[in-house]
């Protein structure tokens, strides 16, 4: 684990293993619990928002190229924050529920306010990769509704 600057040390390691690896996690078991549950539509959509806001944002990290807030931390750039767009792209496909929405969007905030709080990001990071990840599930599900046929 690199050397985490956070505000409150109590916390961080907790902060940082929860806003790093919850993304992984629920880009895993969003898809296959919505495959499980029949609504195949939806756990196509999540696959495929899931890629595409990750390729988006990880290419526009190589186009703007702006270096971490602590450089020691991560040599890689900054600008917008994946796990941000992943996590809120996420949250964007579980509109069809308003409860699982919601729940989506309070955790892609605590994972955004995670990345903030140990020091990867700054918040203008977190909120275009916010921006960039519910745009790109937006347009899926737009692509979706037009394409994919439902169950």
């Amino acid at each position: 684990m690199p050397t985490l600057l956070c505000a409150g040390q109590l916390l961080c390691e907790p902060v940082y293993y929860a806003s790093a690896y919850l993304p992984l996690i629920l880009a895993v078991v969003i898809p296959i619990t919505l495959f499980i549950m029949e609504r195949r539509k939806q756990a196509y959509l999540s696959a495929l928002t899931l890629v595409s806001s990750a390729a988006l944002s990880e290419g526009l990290k190589y186009v703007f190229n702006v270096p971490r807030p602590i450089s020691s931390i991560d040599s890689s750039p900054s600008f917008p924050s994946s796990h941000a767009s992943v996590s809120f792209s996420e949250a964007r496909i579980l509109k069809f529920n308003k409860i699982l929405f919601v729940l989506g969007i309070v955790f892609a905030a605590f994972i955004s306010f995670g990345r903030v709080y140990t020091g990867f990001h700054t918040w203008i990071d977190v909120i275009a990769g916010a921006a960039v990840g519910y745009a790109i599930s937006e347009v899926v599900a737009r692509i979706g509704r037009k394409y994919i046929k439902s169950e």
